[in-house]
């Protein structure tokens, strides 16, 4: 919840699904001490304005993107990869000016890069902003999961929507990707 100094936000779910559709699934949080927790039932919908018209919108709304807009490769990490040079080695040639690039560590010598066009993640800004909702951060692949499941028991393995994300220690993340499904699922 490093988004906002608030204690309450909404955080929605953008699932670029494979046959095109776009699902989005949004939860009210309330931040109590150092715990985070649901204050209304979780909700989905395919159709946007249900969506936004569903949002408090005096509440500020962090954006969590995934599914098959999204490019995830996991990389060795080392500190003089340029978010351009990791760019490149997915794609060859491929520009900055056209694509976002999100980097979350996994551990001290891998990392993970999430990979989206940018007219995609602005046109979903777009959207959210003519509909009146206030977006204050937006990840892409599993970026906002990475840290919070180092808060949590260690050994223990977590869906995140088409990622299953194992906890190995406090400083290291197992992230196998779940081919099969296409579904927005939080376990």
């Amino acid at each position: 919840m490093s988004y906002f100094r608030g204690k309450k936000a909404t955080v929605v779910n953008v699932n670029f699904t494979s046959t095109g559709t776009i699902v989005y699934s949004y939860l009210p949080i309330i931040k109590e001490k150092n715990d985070v927790k649901p204050f209304a039932e979780l909700k989905s919908s395919s159709d946007l304005s249900v969506v936004t018209a569903g949002i408090d919108k005096k509440l500020p709304v962090c954006l969590c993107l995934e599914g098959s807009k999204i490019i995830n490769r996991e990389l060795a990490s080392s500190s003089d990869r340029t978010d351009s040079d990791l760019l490149n080695t997915i794609f060859p040639s491929a520009s900055l000016k056209d694509f976002y690039v999100q980097k979350d560590m996994l551990d001290s010598s891998r990392l993970l890069v999430s990979i989206i066009r940018k007219d995609i993640l602005d046109g979903v800004l777009d959207a959210f902003n003519d509909s009146g909702v206030t977006v204050v951060a937006a990840d892409i692949g599993i970026g906002a999961f990475t840290s919070i499941v180092r808060l949590l028991p260690e050994a223990n393995e977590y869906r995140c929507g088409n990622f299953t994300l194992t906890i190995i220690d406090k400083e290291s993340i197992s992230c196998e990707r779940i081919v099969s499904d296409d579904v927005f699922v939080y376990e």
